[in-house]
């Protein structure tokens, strides 16, 4: 008897829209704020986290006490600690009717996702410090020279809107041998720099 070749079948792939029923890794959305753009997926988390705490169509605050810790799953954030909670609570149950129904459940989900998506950013003093318009003498007297170095003068400074003083470090390009990709190391070093002295 000959033998038979044997045939494989790949396997069924998932929807890549599919979201579990578990947590709320999705593929299409990486992060929760993408999750609160999309709407469809977005009603799906939110139909499925409802469906499986809600008995007769609202969550009490006990049932959410319960399960907040599978809220903050698929939401990915850290768990909260019970005041959390019951202030969260709170805050949603507009109708002060002591549940959520649905409608403020969503709010408060995408309100978890927000704040899920701004934990997870890595905020520095250089995302809020930004290259001013104009010349620098625009914005700024100069008080004194405090020193020279290898590089460039350092000066005393003061805002001229604000008059908050400043230190202001002055790099001569055509007295180094510093590359452009090396000045602009120094320049993001200095920009991380807040020290009274």
């Amino acid at each position: 008897a000959a033998s038979q070749p044997t045939v494989r079948r790949k396997p069924k792939r998932r929807s890549k829209r599919a979201i579990t029923t578990g947590s709320m890794v999705s593929p299409t959305h990486p992060n929760p704020l993408s999750l609160i753009s999309s709407g469809e997926d977005l009603v799906a988390l939110v139909d499925s986290l409802f469906h499986r705490l809600s008995g007769d169509g609202v969550i009490d605050l006990g049932k959410f006490l319960e399960s907040h810790d599978d809220v903050c799953k698929s939401c990915s954030l850290n768990s909260l600690d019970t005041a959390e909670c019951k202030r969260l609570f709170r805050r949603f149950d507009v109708d002060q009717s002591g549940t959520l129904e649905k409608a403020e459940f969503k709010e408060m989900v995408q309100r978890l996702l927000l704040r899920a998506h701004f934990q997870q950013q890595k905020f520095g003093k250089g995302h809020f410090i930004v290259a001013g318009a104009g010349r620098f003498t625009d914005h700024y007297d100069e008080l004194e020279v405090l020193g020279q170095g290898e590089y460039g003068v350092v000066t005393l400074v003061q805002n001229v809107t604000t008059q908050n003083m400043r230190v202001c470090k002055t790099i001569s390009k055509p007295q180094t041998n510093l590359t452009p990709p090396e000045v602009q190391r120094e320049v993001e070093l200095m920009k991380k720099l807040d020290h009274p002295n």
